[in-house]
């Protein structure tokens, strides 16, 4: 987004500066309708895609009361930057459905242990 206001921001863009993280993006549209929303946008990524809902037993549906918050889990494979951190928080405050976020990751990255991660690598190799 050009036009990231950083006085009242209003996009989840603001944390990068105008940029928004692919993965925040898309947690944000899979939190209004769902997938489907985007489907044509998914269909163009290589590989296949599927949506899949657990059902829980009867005895444990909850209606959510007026006012409580929708929770949702967010797994970042790989790992996952404190600026996506940032935009999920942000984007928690910022949702009109008052959904909460929760953050799964394998590690979490920030520039000098995915600098290292790169030197590691390089002295590995049998040069």
């Amino acid at each position: 987004m050009e036009d990231a206001n950083e006085q009242n921001p209003n996009d989840i863009s603001y944390v990068y500066s105008g940029y928004a993280p692919l993965s925040v993006r898309l947690t944000q549209l899979l939190t209004r309708p769902g997938w489907r929303s985007i489907e044509e946008v998914l269909k163009m990524l290589p590989g296949p895609h599927f949506e899949e809902r657990q059902q829980l037993p009867a005895g444990l549906h909850k209606k959510r009361q007026q006012g409580e918050n929708r929770t949702t889990l967010v797994f970042f494979l790989g790992g996952v930057t404190y600026a996506e951190i940032a935009a999920l928080r942000f984007l928690s405050q910022m949702e009109d459905g008052g959904t909460e976020y929760i953050i799964a990751t394998t590690k979490l990255i920030n520039g000098t242990s995915w600098v290292k991660s790169l030197m590691d690598r390089l002295e590995s190799l049998p040069f």
